[in-house]
């Protein structure tokens, strides 16, 4: 049930008819005018870009700018061109082939005949390391040297380590004999270089027989154990060698005894050993007798020792010097008259002249020694 009061807040009254339609608003009321609005912007001036740059390769179309050649190939050429730069030839060249992969450039050619230059370098090298090697002559020590061996380095007590070389390349030394030294023990430094100095001082006789055949700027010099160490490792031994002290020395062997020479060359200057020394002697009367004594015996050892091929030369020589020997006997033999005037008759008859040519023809030194007082004009 419903009811109709004033509580019913949502009954229609009862006065008011239903509802109406909605009217419009009474004509001729004016609204607001409308609003004119802002004008409008006139807007940013349009930008002018930016300029036009080549486009990355391969992004479509095709440019009209032409890829350059890689700088990494470039010097891979060059520097495997250039001697001893294969290393670099090399690194720039696999750089390069590297880069070529990602990039479109040219130089791929030039990359790749720069890493095979640098890898003909790489062997090059490596060949001539292994020839080096093979034909360097490792140190040792002078007390194992043979003689007649020649080596570079100046031996000392403390440095006793050298190379060893032909006799006919530069060289500082040659070995002219070893002195076994007879103390069963390390006798001391100075006890084993006093018998090496003692028995060093004959080698170079023997070692040269031919005294034309020494320079006057030879020095020998003698090297002896300096401690136990050198004892043990050197053998117990001694050494005696030769330096040329010659600015500027004539590389060759200077051994000229039994081992080098030919047996005519070895019995011509054996048997004329002595005469040669009477030469270099002061020109007193002593030089005088003594030269009067060699002579015949030259005569004698010259006699029927020699080649068929060399015998004509040594009979000439024979004739020579027996046509000499009487004026030597006469000068030893005449007390009286002053030596220069002695001297002054021999000149010419010392047989210096014949020596020269036969020489020569055996294949010796024939130019007298400096010191020699002899000459092929006289005494």
């Amino acid at each position: 049930m419903t009811t109709d009061g004033p509580d019913d807040v949502w009954a229609a009254p009862a006065d008011e008819p239903a509802a109406q339609p909605r009217r419009s608003a009474p004509p001729g009321q004016p609204g607001y005018p409308a609003h004119p609005g802002y004008p409008a912007h006139p807007g940013y001036p349009a930008h002018p870009g930016y300029p036009n740059y080549p486009g990355y390769p391969g992004y479509g179309g095709v440019s009209d700018v032409r890829p350059g050649t890689n700088g990494l190939a470039i010097t891979s050429l060059v520097t495997g061109v250039i001697c001893c730069c294969w290393p670099a030839a090399i690194g720039f060249g696999i750089g390069a082939l590297v880069q070529l992969r990602r990039r479109r450039q040219a130089g791929r050619g030039l990359a790749v005949a720069g890493l095979v230059l640098g890898l003909i370098g790489a062997l090059l090298t490596a060949l001539l390391a292994v020839e080096v090697v093979r034909h360097a002559q490792p140190e040792t020590s002078v007390f194992k040297l043979r003689v007649g061996a020649c080596f570079q380095q100046a031996p000392s007590p403390i440095q006793q380590m050298v190379t060893t070389v032909p006799c006919t390349s530069p060289h500082y030394g040659e070995v002219s004999g070893t002195v076994n030294l007879t103390d069963p023990a390390f006798p001391g430094a100075v006890a084993a270089r006093r018998e090496t100095d003692q028995d060093c001082g004959n080698t170079e006789d023997t070692y040269i027989l031919d005294p034309w055949a020494r320079p006057a700027t030879l020095r020998e010099y003698h090297l002896a154990p300096a401690d136990q160490l050198d004892w043990d490792q050197g053998g117990h031994i001694g050494v005696c060698f030769l330096t040329d002290t010659a600015p500027d020395p004539v590389p060759r062997p200077l051994r000229a005894d039994g081992v080098t020479l030919t047996p005519d060359q070895f019995q011509f200057v054996s048997g004329i050993d002595d005469l040669d020394l009477d030469r270099t002697a002061p020109a007193d009367r002593a030089r005088i007798a003594r030269t009067a004594r060699d002579l015949p015996m030259l005569l004698i050892s010259f006699s029927g020792r020699f080649s068929a091929g060399i015998q004509p030369q040594i009979t000439a020589f024979d004739q020579e010097l027996t046509q000499d020997v009487p004026l030597w006997q006469a000068a030893a033999a005449d007390p009286t008259t002053p030596v220069a005037d002695l001297y002054a008759r021999l000149a010419g008859h010392d047989g210096t002249a014949s020596e020269i040519a036969l020489r020569r023809t055996l294949g010796l030194v024939d130019q007298p020694p400096a010191g020699n007082g002899s000459s092929a004009d006289g005494v």
